[in-house]
């Protein structure tokens, strides 16, 4: 419809491999691919490596102003500024390794990705439970902790979109239930963060738990 920012609306969730490759991967592997064809398909990989290269140096940028922002802060805003900044500066050279690093990106592709009107989630649960699952099975994170990323991504989620559906749980690929933890801390943070999205949704099926 005129007027729209985009033609899909964001009624589809984007690919979240970015989760698992980190974006200097994305960069390197379209840039090379670029270079084996011609055309509009080799001028369309070019440009897919043009963007993420320049999503790193808008990444950069955050890192580099919570570094300053550190540099004059005392006490625990220096702390919290710190660690964004080496938040920010690691997910620009490698894939996220802990889960606020990965919370931390997905946060930057969404909103770059997103405008003033809706988007699609999709299986957050899934893209981030590894993270997640990592991190306490290291003693890096709580689920308390945990949860206040979360509060901090669905704060992020009602900057003025609507319809954000999330969906929980459901099968994998296989058919086994895929519902984990992370899927019950999100049904909780919507439960108790005081704020309409995102839409939370629930696959279920004869084996969803109780």
């Amino acid at each position: 419809a005129p007027g729209w920012a985009s033609g899909d609306h964001k009624h589809y969730a984007f690919n979240h491999s970015f989760l698992k490759t980190g974006l200097p991967a994305v960069v390197a592997e379209t840039a090379a691919n670029a270079q084996k064809t011609t055309g509009l398909e080799s001028n369309y990989l070019a440009a897919i490596s043009d963007t993420y290269t320049a999503i790193i140096g808008f990444i950069t940028r955050h890192a580099d102003a919570a570094a300053e922002l550190a540099s004059r802060a005392d006490g625990p805003d220096r702390e919290r500024l710190t660690t964004m900044a080496r938040t920010c500066a690691a997910i620009t050279t490698r894939p996220p390794e802990t889960f606020a690093e990965a919370v931390q990106l997905y946060k930057f592709m969404y909103r770059i990705r997103c405008d003033y009107h809706t988007a699609t989630i999709g299986r957050l649960d899934q893209y981030l439970y590894p993270f997640y699952r990592d991190d306490l099975a290291a003693g890096r994170i709580t689920r308390e902790g945990a949860m206040e990323l979360l509060r901090e991504l669905w704060t992020m989620f009602n900057c003025g979109q609507t319809l954000t559906n999330l969906m929980l749980a459901g099968q994998d690929r296989e058919g086994n239930d895929a519902t984990n933890d992370l899927s019950y801390l999100m049904i909780d943070v919507s439960l108790t963060w005081p704020s309409p999205e995102p839409y939370v949704n629930v696959r279920i099926h004869a084996r969803t738990p109780p």
